[in-house]
């Protein structure tokens, strides 16, 4: 948000924690919290219709968009929407038009915004793709641990991931597992799990720093997702494109467009633990095709995926609606 900030010369407000009114209440009972609801009414008193705001979710740019549309002055705001064909949200945007009011719509998958003009009925002209984003300043190829002593594959996130598949994928292979990424804001029920965890796998919350090096000594980033309609899994897929690692992912609906470039990526069908398994050992006996891999996933990254190219993209989508 800092970056899109500076490079439009603009504010950014965040919530303050006040709790909301009994109307609050009610209309968090469809989308947001009752504090969203509160902030977005004190938000809407501020902005007049020469203002343009970008709204990070739809947790709190629905309700932004729903107020701002019931007055005469309201800004035009930017939604970038990640999954908002969950049933909350569905049933929000199908009983609001105020909630439909949003003069744009974004996403970082293509899946959300067909939901959007197939089954919502917004137009096509109101909705925008914005690739996923890494810090490619921070994830940053590097040599790997000169004293690892076997292939090492690395996953992260608990986020619709199938670990049951990779652990069975994986079953008497000679390699090591390296699970990162259990954040609190994952429910743990979203994830496929192994009745009893493998001795090779080691899983827990590595800090940034080990994070990157993490990624370095990967032999293979391999992203193995339950099928979703939103993006899961695409943040571990960037961060290993960014660190030049060979990457296999699953093959989402919600991933659409970001595993077409199979020059760096292999893609295998979901829940499939024998093709994820062809897979893994395919680039583990041809360290030149992970290599070259790797190298284009890298580029590719670059071109599409760094942070600087994500928020150039919000800007110029900001910059047309201001100028609308």
């Amino acid at each position: 948000m800092k970056q899109l900030a500076d490079r439009l010369d603009a504010e950014v407000h965040s919530p303050p924690g006040k709790s909301g009114k009994l109307l609050d209440k009610v209309r968090s009972q469809f989308i947001g919290t009752p504090e969203l609801w509160g902030y977005a009414r004190e938000l809407t008193r501020q902005f007049t219709a020469k203002d343009v705001v970008y709204c990070p979710d739809e947790e709190v740019g629905l309700p932004l968009a729903a107020l701002c549309s019931q007055n005469q002055n309201g800004a035009k705001i930017a939604l970038m929407v990640h999954n908002v064909d969950r049933p909350r949200a569905r049933l929000t945007l199908k009983s609001s038009a105020a909630c439909r009011s949003a003069a744009m719509y974004l996403a970082v998958s293509h899946r959300q915004l067909t939901f959007l003009e197939r089954t919502i009925g917004i137009d096509a002209s109101r909705t925008a793709f914005v690739a996923d984003q890494t810090d490619m300043r921070f994830f940053t190829p590097g040599p790997p641990n000169p004293q690892k002593v076997r292939p090492l594959l690395v996953s992260a996130g608990l986020e619709k991931r199938d670990y049951a598949v990779l652990s069975e994928a994986v079953e008497n292979l000679d390699v090591d597992v390296r699970i990162t990424g259990f954040s609190a804001d994952a429910k743990s029920g979203s994830s496929r799990f192994p009745q009893s965890w493998p001795s090779n796998f080691d899983r827990r919350r590595y800090e940034w720093t080990e994070l990157v090096d993490l990624y370095r000594n990967a032999d293979i980033v391999v992203v193995p997702v339950i099928p979703s309609s939103y993006a899961a899994g695409v943040t571990t897929i960037v961060e290993g494109m960014a660190s030049r690692r060979p990457v296999i992912a699953s093959n989402s609906e919600g991933l659409t467009g970001y595993l077409d470039d199979t020059d760096a990526i292999l893609s295998v069908e979901p829940e499939n633990p024998g093709e994820l398994r062809d897979a893994i050992v395919t680039l583990l006996e041809n360290p030149e095709r992970a290599e070259r891999m790797g190298q284009r996933g890298f580029e590719i990254a670059g071109e599409r995926y760094s942070s600087e190219v994500h928020v150039e993209n919000i800007a110029k989508i900001m910059e047309d609606l201001a100028a609308g």
